[in-house]
């Protein structure tokens, strides 16, 4: 979807241009399964957030636990190879509900390393920065904030 997204669009919809790419695309998109290894398992997945912050994409609620003072992040899994529990999961997302799926999984780990077909995307920010594999990490005391009186 964030391929998707023309830079023409996004000046003129902003974070709504996800949402109109997503919705064209939500028939041909492929349900790749990768799995995502949490400090000391493993979870199969279709679509994965890992964050250190709360929000997604700056107003939908996907880490509800998360704390950017913790040294860890969160991690929302969503399992179901089915295409018709997309629908399901985002009317979760939208009502804050979706970590109480039972297809939904949300854990908290230091290191996850995710495998996958390289052909699968890896989006932060809104921009795809490679593709599978990708190792992610707590890199604590990475940013300092100055306030001055």
């Amino acid at each position: 979807i964030i391929d998707q997204t023309s830079p023409g669009l996004k000046r003129r919809f902003g974070v709504g241009s996800y949402w109109l790419a997503g919705f064209r695309a939500f028939r041909n998109l492929p349900l790749q399964p990768f799995e995502v290894y949490l400090d000391d398992h493993s979870v199969e997945a279709t679509f994965a957030v890992v964050s250190n912050s709360r929000y997604y994409g700056g107003h939908l609620l996907l880490a509800p636990a998360a704390d950017v003072t913790e040294d860890c992040l969160d991690v929302c899994l969503f399992t179901s190879r089915d295409r018709s529990r997309d629908l399901t999961y985002l009317l979760g997302i939208l009502t804050r509900m979706h970590v109480e799926l039972p297809d939904v999984h949300y854990l908290k780990a230091k290191e996850i390393g995710v495998r996958g077909k390289p052909s699968i995307p890896v989006e932060m920010d809104g921009e795809v920065i490679g593709t599978l594999p990708m190792d992610v990490e707590v890199a604590s005391r990475s940013v300092e904030v100055f306030v001055t009186p």
